[in-house]
């Protein structure tokens, strides 16, 4: 509950100001893995996880301590320590709504300890949204935030250079006269991947999933075709699942094809894959499938 995450941040401060109370914050991690874990197993073996939760607890908390109480310690840590505290919170617009407000909450109420500073890193779109729906309370952030400062948008240019020295160097050691096709990638499937592709993070999880994937089949398959398959997989995989059910179409060897509509039905077919991906995605996944099948380069109209 709110209770616990309270105490638990408060002793990870004090933690930091001296070694002798590391211990408390290495407890409450372990309290937090139990509560969950006597929450997952039968009711015999809960019971004593539960009682076992409950005297590591009475370790950690003082008897009768309560949240405010150990704040009211921490207070006195700080100021005799004379040590300014800098805690950083990420990630917080990656919360729900039912999460953000205690959070929120909790780091209002750190944030009015002494020699205490928080640094905020979120998104303030996704932020208001989370917390639109508070009434009243729209300028609860502003009550933490002294000190906004808005970083400014990283240069796609620059971003679509780092991810084209890290794929140089997935394939500098592949044969590129037969498992590289330098006009299909620049006539098709570099222009989509730049579409599909709009923050540092978005290029992070295409090389990890790439740099997994890859390496073991780099002297087997066609690095051009792989690169556009794991986009397709990364970004819209709602489309890759789809691929296989339709991969004899795509490859021109479906019944669908031989029959007097076979056309329209290919098409029909090729729409409802193309779908399947979020409106904004779905022009760079119709130019990523008429790149690799000749099929699909033949029956979707050009863009208009």
């Amino acid at each position: 509950g709110v209770d616990d995450l309270r105490l638990q941040f408060i002793n990870e401060i004090r933690a930091q100001l001296t070694p002798r109370k590391r211990w408390i914050a290495v407890t409450s991690r372990v309290l937090a893995s139990l509560r969950i874990f006597s929450e997952s197993i039968p009711l015999p073996q809960a019971v004593v996880a539960s009682s076992l939760t409950r005297f590591v607890e009475s370790l950690v908390r003082p008897r009768g301590a309560g949240a405010n109480e150990l704040r009211e310690r921490l207070t006195r840590d700080l100021v005799r320590s004379g040590r300014p505290v800098i805690i950083i919170v990420d990630d917080i617009d990656r919360l729900t709504p039912d999460e953000t407000r205690p959070m929120l909450s909790l780091l209002k109420s750190v944030s009015e300890l002494p020699l205490t500073s928080l640094v905020m890193a979120y998104d303030r779109e996704v932020m208001d949204s989370l917390t639109s729906d508070w009434s009243g309370d729209q300028s609860f952030v502003e009550k933490i935030i002294h000190v906004p400062v808005t970083m400014p948008s990283i240069d796609s240019s620059r971003m679509h250079r780092w991810l084209i020295d890290q794929l140089d160097l997935l394939i500098e050691d592949v044969d590129q006269d037969f498992l590289w096709d330098s006009h299909l990638w620049l006539r098709g499937v570099f222009p989509a991947l730049r579409e599909l592709i709009e923050t540092p993070r978005d290029v992070r999880r295409y090389l990890n999933a790439l740099g997994t994937a890859y390496p073991p089949l780099r002297h087997e398959v066609n690095a051009t075709d792989f690169f556009a398959l794991q986009a397709v997989a990364t970004f819209v995989p709602a489309v890759f699942a789809r691929l296989g059910v339709a991969r004899r179409l795509l490859t021109g060897g479906s019944d669908v094809l031989v029959n007097s509509h076979s056309d329209e039905a290919a098409k029909a077919r090729l729409s409802e894959i193309i779908d399947a991906a979020p409106v904004g995605k779905r022009q760079p996944v119709r130019a990523l499938l008429k790149a690799l099948f000749s099929e699909a380069e033949r029956l979707l109209p050009p863009p208009t």
